[in-house]
């Protein structure tokens, strides 16, 4: 597995670049060589933002974390990659290493809490080959990419917004949508098909515009 460390706002020490390849490359008990995994890290005021994102076979994982240093960020983030791994083993056993799933896990109670104090926020992803319908969005979305989608997400209207962010950026279903904003899950799948057609002419209008 390649793995690739980019930085912004902030210069990643040698030390800090060898904690993360160290840790991250356990993660090759899972993947193959031709797999790669991006690291970003952020500096976003006080606090240090770490996306791991892992491309394999036409799909991709992803986690992040944010909270006070990028060391205690690999420690949490990587537990939520193999989450995800193993949340959705069946459709990814295939995929994956054929021994991937015969030892245990490699962080199973390795997560940290963050201490008391301290204010740490996660997301994660996973997101699988999309459909025709939402394939204008592409798959292999890298960091530029997918800072382009949130803010093309977030321009638009009420509650297009919203639902595009969720769904699209964030990787949520409609039905979890629908349970999160406790609404009706046939009105949030119209909100995402037209989001989806206000997106498209987002991405149409910039085409013609930079040929």
């Amino acid at each position: 597995m390649r793995i690739e460390i980019s930085e912004k706002n902030c210069k990643a020490s040698e030390k800090l670049v060898g904690v993360v390849e160290k840790k991250v490359s356990r993660l090759e008990k899972y993947f193959d060589d031709d797999s790669v995994c991006s690291v970003y890290l952020k500096q976003e005021g006080r606090f240090s933002k770490t996306e791991v994102t892992i491309y394999y076979k036409g799909n991709m994982i992803r986690a992040e974390v944010s909270g006070e240093n990028f060391y205690d960020n690999i420690d949490a983030v990587l537990p939520k990659i193999e989450r995800q791994i193993y949340k959705h083993k069946s459709k990814l056993e295939s995929k994956l290493k054929k021994d991937a799933f015969e030892e245990k896990q490699l962080f199973f109670r390795e997560e940290i809490l963050p201490q008391e104090g301290k204010l740490v926020k996660t997301k994660t992803f996973t997101l699988t080959p999309m459909t025709t319908e939402e394939e204008p969005l592409g798959m292999y979305l890298n960091r530029e990419v997918m800072e382009d989608l949130e803010e093309k997400c977030k321009s638009l209207k009420p509650p297009y917004d919203a639902v595009a962010l969720a769904y699209y950026y964030e990787g949520k279903s409609a039905e979890e949508i629908a349970a999160l904003e406790n609404r009706n899950k046939k009105t949030i799948q119209t909100q995402i098909y037209r989001a989806r057609d206000m997106l498209k002419k987002m991405y149409g209008k910039e085409r013609a515009e930079y040929g």
